[in-house]
C-alpha cells in the first residue's frame, strides 16, 4: 500500500516492554502485553518509485515515520487460530470473512460449553486450551468420550442435524472458543451463500477425516 508522498509499511510486534531497535524509543508509550500494528513510513525519491525499502532494525532510513495503531488485543492463539482457518477454507480468501460471523467466547476451566440434553444450536472452534466430551448417565455418573484440542471442531453434527447436544462439553483448563450462533449462520447464507458453501465443504471434510479415522482404527483392531 503506498502512502504519498512515501512508502506505507506494515511491521507487527507484541509489545511486552523490552523491544530494541527502532522500536525501542516507543516502548514506554506501549501497554506491556497488548498487540500493535506498527506502520512506517518514509520518503520516495521518484513519483515511480514503487521499490519498499529494506527494513533493517539496525538501519536508519531517512525520514521515516513511525505510527502505531492498537488492534482488537487478541492474543496469540487468535492469531494463530486465524492463520490455521486460512488453510482450512478453500479459497483461503473466504476465512476472514468467516471469522466476522463467529462470537469469541472465553471459557474458563471447569465451565460447561454444552450440556446434554440442550438444543444443538452452534457449531464452536477451539483457538486456545482443550475441551472434554462426556456421556453424562441417569445417575450423573459421567464416561469421558474424548478430548477435544486446539484447532478443532465441535458440536457440528448435532447443529446440522438439528438434534440436541448427545453428550456434554467442559473446558478442560482456560480455552477461547470462536463460535458459530444457528443465527449468524442462516445470515452467512443469505448474504454470502458463497461463503456458507465453503464453510460447509470444510465441514464435510472434517466428518470424512473422522470416518476415514475410524475406518482406519476398525481395521487396526481387526487384524
Amino acid at each position: 500500500m503506498r502512502s504519498s508522498p512515501g512508502w506505507l509499511l506494515t511491521r507487527r510486534a507484541i509489545a511486552d516492554g523490552t523491544l530494541g531497535g527502532w522500536l525501542g524509543s516507543l516502548a514506554g508509550v506501549i501497554d506491556e502485553g497488548k498487540q500493535y500494528g506498527v506502520h512506517c513510513r518514509c520518503p520516495i525519491t521518484r513519483p515511480d518509485d514503487w521499490t519498499p525499502p529494506v527494513l533493517d532494525e539496525h538501519v536508519d532510513i531517512p525520514g521515516e515515520q513511525i505510527l502505531l495503531d492498537e488492534t482488537r488485543g487478541d492474543g496469540a492463539e487468535d492469531q494463530e487460530f486465524r492463520a490455521w482457518l486460512l488453510q482450512q477454507i478453500n479459497p483461503p480468501m473466504h476465512a476472514e470473512r468467516l471469522m466476522s460471523y463467529f462470537d469469541r467466547v472465553e471459557v474458563s476451566a471447569g465451565h460447561a460449553l454444552y450440556k446434554q440434553g440442550d438444543l444443538a444450536d452452534t457449531v464452536d472452534f477451539v483457538a486456545r486450551g482443550s475441551l472434554l466430551i462426556e456421556l453424562v448417565g441417569d445417575n450423573g455418573e459421567r464416561q469421558r468420550l474424548r478430548r477435544i484440542a486446539t484447532h478443532s471442531i465441535v458440536g457440528e453434527m448435532g447443529f446440522f442435524r438439528r438434534l440436541t447436544r448427545s453428550a456434554a462439553v467442559t473446558a478442560e483448563e482456560a480455552a477461547v472458543v470462536y463460535s458459530l450462533p444457528r443465527d449468524n449462520f442462516e445470515r452467512m447464507r443469505r448474504e454470502s451463500p458463497e461463503l456458507a458453501e465453503a464453510f460447509c465443504q470444510f465441514v464435510i471434510q472434517v466428518l470424512a477425516d473422522r470416518v476415514d479415522f475410524a475406518n482406519r482404527a476398525i481395521s487396526a483392531l481387526a487384524r
